[in-house]
């Protein structure tokens, strides 16, 4: 799909949303995207190779549903800690 016909199908879906809030909702993440892409900054490079070799040791621990806690684990442990 051409750049022009990619913004005519944007622009047709957005005509269809009625719903305030999911055009606002899509509008933040529009504009986070562009504004990220403006930047361009990659906070890959100012990682150390440590922190490097981490990040992905902990993606490739995450392929592996054994490693994973539960949603509701993790907001329960939060909720300790936010009501001390």
């Amino acid at each position: 799909m051409s750049t022009k016909e990619l913004k005519g199908s944007m622009v047709d879906l957005l005509a269809s949303i009625n719903d305030p809030d999911l055009l606002q909702d899509i509008y933040n993440v529009v504009n986070q995207m562009i504004a990220y892409n403006v930047d361009k900054t990659d906070f890959w490079d100012d990682l150390t190779p440590e922190q490097q070799a981490e990040l992905e040791q902990s993606l490739a621990e995450s392929e592996n549903p054994e490693n994973l806690v539960e949603h509701e684990m993790v907001k329960n442990e939060f909720a300790k800690w936010l009501n001390k």
